[in-house]
């Protein structure tokens, strides 16, 4: 096990409690392991570029998105993994997928289905969110829906996601106005479908592009941005506070790669205390591996 040492971020939120002369100061702190390390090579991680994956409640299945995987095919492709006896299957495209490009899974965490974008034909134009539903039992998956014109517009929506417990999507698109290009909207999930996405505020969303988020089990929100002054997409954190998210702060060097972009965080319910992302460390082996680090979040 990797060993933790003071590398820290902090998030500190400062209120003056006036009637009592006092200050009172709230601060959280995520502290990661030494190194992130390659996840799976050469079964996930490959010559080609991996990004963004996900993992089935029951830890039977693994899902993620590669780019250029199949020759002459220059698209990209949702790719799956099997659980079998303990090890994990060779990769096969997941029967969902398409001609087209589909991208960034998500398993919803009752394990009913999965999330993801897709520019298929029969969309609200660009990429649009989709839902398939996923059988247990079987260890099917069933016929992907759109999440309609509440969700999808004319523009690109990406990287859907839920919290754990699954009451809100959050995702990005350039399609409902905002601060920039992409930006991070979140909707409640309703049984009769979804709210009206809000967007997540000002103190994340900026002007560049921000996109591919993923909401930890602490209530703390990783996203990727290229608000950066190299224009490169880095992973940053916020974490939320009275129902408010805080001034992003960018993660370290040992997850930001220095010449690369990384992004496509993720993490496994059902293993806590890992975010995974995708970027081009050392070591690596294609354009974009994926890998995991071990972190904790302090001063909840």
């Amino acid at each position: 096990m990797k060993t933790l040492f003071g590398i820290r971020i902090a998030v500190i939120i400062t209120t003056f409690a006036f009637l009592l002369g006092i200050t009172i100061v709230k601060c959280q702190q995520i502290v990661f392991a030494d190194t992130a390390e390659l996840f799976l090579p050469n079964l996930v991680s490959t010559r080609n570029a991996d990004v963004k994956i996900t993992f089935s409640p029951d830890g039977k299945k693994m899902l993620w998105g590669g780019i250029d995987w199949i020759k002459d095919k220059k698209d990209n492709d949702i790719w799956q993994s099997d659980n079998i006896n303990g090890k994990w299957s060779n990769p096969t495209r997941v029967t969902f997928d398409s001609d087209s490009d589909d991208f960034d899974p998500f398993f919803s965490p009752d394990g009913k289905g999965v999330y993801f974008f897709s520019n298929r034909p029969g969309g609200f134009g660009g990429d649009d969110i989709y839902f398939v539903p996923y059988n247990t039992v079987a260890n099917t998956f069933g016929i992907p829906v759109n999440l309609g014109n509440q969700i999808n517009t004319t523009g690109n929506e990406w990287a859907p996601v839920t919290d754990k417990a699954g009451k809100y999507l959050i995702f990005s698109s350039n399609g409902h106005g905002g601060f920039g290009r992409q930006d991070l909207f979140m909707a409640k999930i309703l049984k009769s479908g979804f709210a009206k996405p809000v967007n997540v505020g000002a103190s994340v969303n900026s002007a560049a592009d921000d996109f591919d988020a993923v909401l930890l089990p602490e209530n703390a929100l990783v996203f990727t941005s290229s608000k950066g002054k190299d224009a490169k997409a880095d992973l940053y954190i916020s974490f939320k506070i009275e129902n408010k998210f805080t001034n992003p702060i960018k993660l370290p060097a040992q997850i930001n790669a220095r010449e690369f972009w990384t992004f496509g965080p993720s993490v496994n319910f059902k293993q806590p205390g890992y975010l995974y992302f995708s970027s081009h460390l050392t070591p690596n082996i294609g354009r974009t591996d994926i890998y995991r680090i071990k972190y904790h979040i302090q001063g909840k």
